[in-house]
């Protein structure tokens, strides 16, 4: 894994491995293992330090998204012979909480760090409260607009909108919901 300035600079390397996800402020990048059920993620320093051990379930990562406040990962995969699904872990305690049930998968966090944008394997895409369970038989908040196919891209700055684009096209279309 190597990180690039933006400025053209030469790319440094950082480690051998896979990197997940780049902290917001820069200095830390989530590392993964090819072995998907360790149990654990090692967070690197992407200057002089040296790295952390978050122990977690066994759980085989698919998407890895930090929190704007750089203390929490949104992070969606599954345990062994169980559907894929989204928790949230504290970085700090190594808490992690799920926040959606066996099937549905979250990509984005909201600015405000309050709302997971989550995908069903069906193609519906949902709105998702981070901290506090849905009750039961309560269903999330639908994301409008959300088809089957499409890749969460990025949320607003403001956090009102949601950039998606469609999967494979080609030049790339891209759409705000």
């Amino acid at each position: 894994t190597y990180l690039r300035p933006m400025d053209g600079g030469p790319p440094v390397r950082l480690f051998q491995g896979r990197g997940r996800a780049l902290s917001p402020d820069g200095r830390w990048v989530v590392r993964i293992s090819n072995s998907h059920y360790t149990g654990r993620y090692e967070i690197m320093p992407t200057e002089a330090g040296e790295p952390r051990w978050i122990a977690t379930p066994k759980i085989a990562p698919w998407g890895l998204r930090w929190f704007d406040d750089g203390r929490r990962l949104l992070v969606t995969g599954n345990e062994e012979n169980k559907a894929m699904r989204a928790w949230v872990l504290h970085l700090e305690t190594g808490e992690i909480r799920p926040i959606t049930p066996e099937g549905t998968g979250c990509w984005l966090v909201s600015p405000d760090g309050k709302t997971a944008a989550c995908a069903h394997p069906n193609g519906a895409g949902f709105l998702y409260p981070v901290d506090q369970p849905l009750p039961p038989g309560t269903l999330p908040r639908p994301l409008p607009g959300f088809v089957y196919g499409d890749h969460m891209s990025q949320w607003s700055q403001d956090g009102r909108y949601i950039y998606v684009s469609a999967r494979q096209s080609r030049p790339a279309r891209v759409f705000r919901l």
